[in-house]
């Protein structure tokens, strides 16, 4: 059994009382009061923000299982998403607590200042593991970081983003438009946007581009499954929640991968896409390779399956089974 905590002062910020879009709303401050305290999830239309999406993702895989409990101190294992003021708080608590046999999994939602606050706090106190997304977050902070914390205190567990039942439907998915494009942006030059939409027109490919932070996530989800393929052309991601819904859309995508991690004052090793293979689609560096491998791309596009890795990693499912089993290793 697991105690999970979470709080949503992770992402709220101020908002107004008079405005036309519900994100920057006061009301929806409200609403998101409302879900913690009952422990339910937001409409996915009003999520903006990744930390939101991983406490939505949260709450969707454990929230019916009896292996877990919301915000209380009842079991030895307890698993705190986010380590801040609230963080720091739940984890001071639970250190004074009596419980035999305590395991506490922290993370992957920190600031650099508070990790080496934390870094410092499991030197010092056993059965306390810092948790990691992904394969490229796990090196960033075991090896390039400097914080001095050891490999056997780092986990490496990536968030479920889907129900395995819905995935498998997805993979069914037919009717999409012919030579038919999504483009998804985030955080890149808009030089780079125009050169491959100049591209595309050119090859008589038509598209649709959804920029981070200016769409609802039920349209780019209905665009995932209507499209024939995608391009992304983002930043380092330690998930990536956003690509990943794309790909448990059965969207064969080419990446325009971006392989440095600017974090503070760290210049680290990253890539746009922590979880892929070939299935999923083709990696390239810049735009000119990605000119270059388009037209075969497109060509090759039925011998894709990308919801196989979503499948095999980034279910509910799996999300929960790997859980539990890391609370089951020595800490």
């Amino acid at each position: 059994m697991i105690n999970i905590f979470y709080h949503p002062t992770y992402f709220k910020t101020k908002k107004v009382f008079v405005t036309k879009q519900f994100k920057y709303s006061i009301f929806n401050n409200l609403l998101i009061d409302l879900c913690y305290l009952f422990n339910i999830p937001m409409p996915n239309n009003f999520i903006t923000a990744g930390p939101q999406q991983r406490f939505n993702h949260l709450i969707k895989s454990t929230k019916i299982n009896n292996n877990f409990v919301f915000k209380k101190n009842k079991y030895p294992y307890s698993y705190i998403v986010q380590f801040d003021k609230y963080g720091q708080r739940i984890l001071d608590d639970l250190l004074t607590s009596e419980a035999k046999n305590r395991k506490i999994l922290i993370g992957p939602l920190y600031s650099i200042e508070n990790l080496k606050k934390l870094s410092k706090i499991i030197q010092s106190h056993d059965g306390i593991k810092v948790l990691t997304a992904s394969k490229s977050a796990y090196q960033n902070l075991v090896y390039e970081m400097g914080l001095e914390i050891s490999e056997e205190k780092v986990s490496m567990l990536p968030s479920g983003i889907i129900s395995k039942d819905a995935v498998l439907k997805n993979k069914k998915i037919i009717g999409r438009k012919k030579n038919h494009c999504l483009i998804y942006l985030k955080k890149r030059d808009f030089e780079e946007l125009s050169e491959l939409t100049y591209y595309l027109k050119t090859n008589q490919i038509s598209y649709d581009v959804f920029e981070y932070g200016h769409y609802k996530n039920k349209i780019l989800e209905k665009a995932a499954k209507s499209s024939e393929f995608g391009i992304v052309l983002g930043t380092t991601e330690s998930q990536g929640f956003a690509i990943q819904s794309l790909l448990a859309c059965n969207l064969p995508l080419i990446v325009v991968d971006k392989k440095v991690n600017h974090y503070g004052e760290f210049k680290l090793t990253g890539t746009t896409v922590p979880y892929w293979n070939k299935k999923c689609g083709v990696k390239v560096n810049n735009i000119d390779e990605c000119k270059i491998e388009l037209l075969n791309f497109i060509a090759e596009l039925k011998n894709y399956s990308p919801t196989d890795i979503v499948i095999e990693n980034l279910t509910y499912e799996v999300f929960i089974k790997n859980l539990i089993a890391e609370f089951k290793k020595d800490f």
